[in-house]
């Protein structure tokens, strides 16, 4: 073997094992970041409109529910101490009723609890999203209005085309004896 033909084995073996390392290395990362978001906390959250209870025997209830269902989808337990609906147009919202009453819930993985409002006087057309709220103060949504019309009233909100002007409170007039 001469002395060139052994460099270039040298070189070819030390670019291979280079080459190796750097795929383990890269695949070690990707496997770290993959257990890292798994272990994070995901809370799913649906909304169920129109929804009736049902009893066997004597049928369907005349009221209709919205139901907001929490689901656990990590592998972290979690603590849903309310779940409320969010108005778009009339700012504020309205908190389920189910929610304050049952408390804090724990939430161990793969586990779901559904929270019932009465759809009596909620007006779609301006519920923005439903959520739920945990222990830390996170807020998981689930849209029920499209991403344009909350566009639009964000941008009237932005642009001060929907605020109130705030008015000063009146002071109180002095009466003068004299």
């Amino acid at each position: 073997m001469d002395n060139s033909n052994s460099a270039m084995i040298v070189y070819v073996a030390t670019s291979l094992t280079g080459l190796v390392g750097a795929i383990t290395g890269l695949a070690s990362v990707w496997f770290a970041y993959l257990n890292y978001s798994r272990d994070n906390v995901r809370v799913r959250v649906k909304a169920l409109k129109g929804m009736k209870t049902f009893v066997p025997g004597q049928g369907a209830s005349n009221e209709s529910f919205l139901v907001i269902t929490a689901a656990n989808a990590g592998r972290r337990p979690v603590i849903i101490n309310k779940a409320a609906f969010v108005s778009l147009k009339s700012r504020g919202g309205a908190i389920s009723a189910d929610s304050m009453r049952l408390g804090a819930q724990e939430l161990k993985e793969g586990k779901a609890i559904d929270y019932m409002m009465d759809e009596e006087g909620i007006d779609y057309s301006d519920v923005s999203h439903v959520a739920v709220y945990d222990s830390v103060g996170n807020e998981y949504k689930y849209y029920l209005t499209s991403w344009y019309i909350r566009f639009f009233y964000w941008f009237l909100d932005i642009t001060y085309i929907r605020r109130k002007p705030v008015k000063a409170p009146k002071a109180p007039t002095k009466k003068h004896s004299g």
